[in-house]
């Protein structure tokens, strides 16, 4: 795959990231066998306009501020630092 998306790998990444696409693969195997005979088809949305609303700021209360910080085991200076994923 990643000869695909022209990008290089050590043989080690190669191995880690081959485990997480196919994590990744098993979910979609999951939700294939999910039972949706209930759930109304999304197929009746206006593509010919462009259904946007307006973004609205919210300050973040400290508390939140924290709960997010905790969920992030990475950071560098005040920036919270991600997995990488492709």
């Amino acid at each position: 795959m990643a000869e695909l998306v022209r990008i290089n790998l050590q043989p080690e990444e190669e191995e880690k990231f081959a485990q997480e696409i196919g994590s990744v693969l098993d979910h979609f195997k999951d939700i294939s066998q999910l039972e949706l005979g209930s759930v109304e088809n999304f197929d009746h949305y206006d593509l010919k306009e462009n259904h946007t609303r307006e973004d609205l700021f919210e300050e973040n209360k400290e508390t939140e501020k924290a709960a997010i910080k905790h969920n992030f085991p990475q950071e560098k200076g005040e920036c919270l630092s991600v997995k990488a994923v492709l």
